[in-house]
């Protein structure tokens, strides 16, 4: 085994700490933070800040639909790159 496949193995080794328990108290935790948010009156805001409202809203979503889809459980993707637990690729095969 190469050295930069030993790399591969290990960087993707090392993303795998995230356990199925953890990844369901962030979609629980994710839906939590959608309600508080949605709560907010944004009436006064800037335009700037209800941007951002919608914005963290749209982000917290999109992390809930993660979980459903089971993303967490799929850290390389069809182009071979790794995910990492917060959902962002990495190219961990460039080296080779």
């Amino acid at each position: 085994m190469t050295s930069a496949i030993r790399i591969a193995v290990a960087a993707a080794l090392s993303f795998t700490s995230i356990t199925l328990a953890h990844a369901q108290q962030q979609k629980k935790d994710a839906q939590a933070f959608i309600k508080r948010f949605e709560a907010i009156d944004t009436t006064g805001f800037s335009e700037q800040d209800r941007l951002n409202k919608q914005l963290m809203v749209q982000q917290l979503r999109d992390g809930v639909q993660a979980t459903n889809l089971k993303l967490n459980e799929m850290p390389v993707d069809q182009f071979a790159t790794m995910r990492d637990p917060r959902g962002n690729l990495s190219g961990i095969f460039g080296a080779l």
